[in-house]
């Protein structure tokens, strides 16, 4: 029996076999069958935004958005599942694999490269720009390290930075001044200038459940810090100051609005936020507004999508201005909404539509 596997860059579109019989040993060949096992397409986890072109995992598949803006198209298959994408200022992409596998980069010509580096496992990256950019990476469940120069024959990784405890796993890196942010299962974290690790950020959320969803697609938008933590709390912390913008504390006997965030993500104008209820995902809009010469925050309903909840969501304006909404399920499609260029004349703005002759409840 023989196995051929291709795993890597799909350049090829022919696979040739060549079957030869010794006819000094007198064998034969009783037959040949070929069987195919194809790609198994799996669940968005991360975008990422380089070169000018918007990338997504699908699972072990890396693929990106094509020219017209209707498919992502397949670049590569790695060995494991793609866990984070992470662009870094020497213009590569860096491909994390997860705590078992080593990672990989690709240039802007979309050559793919594995790390040979003796530190090369880890499951979330993140670009600090300070001084020096930085890439830190998480190398187990409760430690960092960094480099300026993770790419092969570049700069060692450091040694370990430990995050607390091991039996809360870390949920993802953040960046904002200049400083790094690590979330993990029970509260958020953060590096101080002397890169100590500190826990005082919002040790509030340490009162909530325990959970992998926990601070999972947070998000700094408009300078301040967003994090969807529990069975339904988005909190936002300013400069140290924590406000609650959860939606369940907006509305009440509205049980639509009552479920987990699962995801945050952010324009020029508005925080969109990814609901739970049940078989059907809520997606909220939400800033702060003048009304009444009073300034609140407000969230508007502006979709509800049957979806097996909700991976994780991104804006990009690559080809179209969109928010991308990926399930939690493989075998589900992957989403978006058309977002306005523009929110000075959105009925006339060429990214939206909008039905005619159709009635509305308020």
């Amino acid at each position: 029996q023989l196995t051929v596997t291709r795993t890597l860059a799909y350049t090829a579109t022919v696979l040739r076999l060549y079957l030869y019989n010794d006819a000094t040993q007198q064998g034969w060949f009783d037959d040949a069958a070929i069987s195919v096992t194809a790609l198994t397409v799996g669940t968005t986890v991360c975008f990422a935004e380089f070169n000018d072109v918007l990338y997504a995992s699908f699972g072990k598949v890396f693929g990106k958005l094509n020219g017209t803006g209707t498919a992502f198209t397949l670049l590569f298959y790695f060995p494991a599942t793609i866990t984070d994408l992470e662009p870094f200022t020497d213009n590569r992409l860096y491909i994390a694999l997860g705590l078992s596998d080593e990672y990989y980069y690709m240039s802007t010509a979309e050559a793919f490269t594995e790390s040979t580096a003796t530190v090369n496992k880890f499951k979330y990256f993140k670009t600090v720009h300070s001084a020096t950019p930085t890439m830190w990476g998480n190398d187990s469940v409760n430690t960092i390290r960094s480099t300026i120069a993770p790419q092969n024959g570049g700069t060692a990784w450091s040694g370990q930075t430990t995050v607390a405890s091991s039996y809360h796993d870390i949920t993802g890196l953040q960046t904002d001044a200049g400083a790094l942010y690590i979330t993990k299962e029970d509260m958020p974290y953060y590096l101080n200038s002397s890169g100590a690790v500190q826990n005082d950020l919002a040790p509030e959320l340490d009162a909530l459940s325990k959970s992998t969803d926990n601070g999972k697609n947070s998000i700094f938008w408009l300078a301040k810090f967003y994090l969807p933590w529990g069975s339904q709390v988005l909190l936002e912390n300013d400069a140290g100051v924590n406000t609650w913008r959860s939606p369940a504390l907006f509305v009440t006997t509205a049980p639509e609005y009552n479920g987990q965030v699962f995801a945050v993500a952010g324009d020029d104008q508005f925080l969109f936020a990814i609901l739970d209820y049940s078989t059907k995902i809520e997606v909220m809009a939400g800033r702060l507004e003048v009304i009444d010469s009073s300034t609140n925050w407000v969230w508007h309903c502006i979709n509800e999508t049957t979806l097996t909840g909700c991976e994780t969501a991104f804006v990009s304006s690559i080809y179209q201005k969109r928010l991308w909404i990926a399930s939690t399920a493989s075998g589900d499609s992957l989403y978006y909404i058309p977002l306005p260029t523009g929110y000075g004349d959105v009925a006339s703005d060429a990214n939206r539509s909008f039905l005619t002759g159709t009635t509305m409840e308020t």
